[in-house]
């Protein structure tokens, strides 16, 4: 399968089928699904230098690919597509060609699970007839000039990982400077916060409408920089230093001693540590102390992140504070899916900040295995902070 996959990535683009002409998309119709965005979409060259920096590779835990088939992935490129009168699927943010033709393959998180698009926002206008067709129906029509398409999603890891890495491509296709972004109406203040961070204030965004179908006259779609493809997991490494560098992260070393921080989820609807009083009170006793990162602003995470030693806690959208922490911080996370929610020890060991994860025991309670909450034992916790060298206060 990884043969397969390799001929994929490293082939010659396919000869694209001339788009017939046709009138505006109905308000209810039907998708095509197309397994190669070479078949659907046009695509704007980027600088040299930016397709090297953020080719895209593989994401493993542990590299065991060979030097041959890691190189070839290593170099596959990013793209930003083009559609000229190309259309937005309302808040999926799925392109769709002026034919009708879209693909979801490195354009939305992950193709093989319908709840990655079709999220709870569009359930009432999109429905996935089989692997080859979406169907929508929509309240209207919406025109828009020239956007960027951006999207966003409440969960802050997605946001950050599948939608603002996306600017790293934006800034590497001249021809993007100064075009506006495309997300939600629903979009976070948080998520808006970073976007203002990064050169990106409320006037230069677009927001597509709930149950509506928004047509551009012409679309600039960057691929997703971490997304799923038949079966595995690629991203693009060069976009997390971008967002660190963009987001105005310190990417020095972390002045020592540093603040040591427990990320807590007790106001989460799912993956809460059940014993957390437990784990609290032996942490204090190491001088850790409980950070929300939901109730923060993005500036205000930085800053704490900025001055970490080390970061404790559940698997999950808090964690993501480890992109602001110092190259040299400690990370400890708290997981019973260590198998499959690996992508933390990944990026931690590209910024160089060392990784280590203490087993949890799930408490069955939620219909997705991911979902569970569950308990950790502190003295577990207390022996991975000593073999991390971490001494009491």
């Amino acid at each position: 399968m990884l043969r397969d996959l390799l001929r994929f990535l490293t082939s010659r683009a396919p000869a694209r089928q001339p788009a017939p002409a046709v009138e505006d998309p109905a308000l209810s119709d039907t998708y095509r699904v197309v397994p190669d965005p070479r078949q659907c979409f046009e695509f704007e060259p980027m600088t040299e230098e930016g397709a090297r920096r953020y080719a895209f590779r593989q994401m493993v835990k542990y590299w065991t690919l060979s030097s041959e088939e890691a190189a070839q992935l290593q170099y596959f490129p990013p793209h930003v597509a083009r559609l000229d009168h190309g259309s937005v699927l309302g808040l999926s943010f799925v392109p769709v060609a002026r034919d009708k033709r879209t693909c979801l393959n490195f354009f939305v998180h992950n193709p093989g699970n319908p709840d990655k698009f079709k999220n709870p926002e569009v359930a009432d206008t999109l429905r996935q007839v089989d692997t080859e067709s979406i169907e929508g129906r929509f309240d209207g029509l919406d025109r828009y000039d020239e956007g960027v398409l951006v999207g966003h999603n409440r969960n802050f890891g997605h946001w950050l990982h599948n939608h603002l890495a996306r600017l790293a491509l934006v800034a590497a296709a001249p021809r993007l400077e100064g075009v506006p972004l495309v997300v939600g109406e629903s979009i976070p203040p948080s998520h808006l916060e970073c976007l203002e961070r990064m050169g990106y204030p409320d006037p230069m965004l677009i927001r597509l409408r709930k149950g509506r179908l928004a047509r551009f006259r012409t679309l600039w779609v960057p691929t997703m920089p971490l997304c799923g493809f038949a079966g595995r997991v690629f991203w693009s490494p060069g976009t997390i230093d971008f967002l660190r560098e963009r987001l105005g992260v310190d990417l020095g070393a972390c002045a020592q001693p540093g603040r040591r921080l427990y990320i807590t989820r007790r106001t989460s609807r799912w993956r809460r540590v059940l014993n957390e009083d437990a784990v609290v009170a032996l942490l204090s006793l190491w001088g850790f102390e409980v950070v929300d990162p939901g109730a923060l602003s993005i500036a205000r995470q930085i800053e704490i992140a900025s001055e970490a030693e080390i970061i404790v806690g559940p698997f999950g959208a808090g964690m993501n504070l480890l992109l602001f922490a110092p190259r040299d911080a400690t990370v400890v996370e708290l997981n019973y899916l260590s198998d499959r929610m690996d992508i933390n020890p990944v990026i931690c060991r590209h910024i160089g900040q060392r990784y280590a994860a203490v087993t949890a025991a799930p408490n069955i309670a939620h219909a997705r295995a991911m979902d569970h909450d569950f308990t950790v034992a502190p003295d577990d916790i207390a022996r991975t902070l000593e073999t991390m060298g971490l001494r009491q206060p």
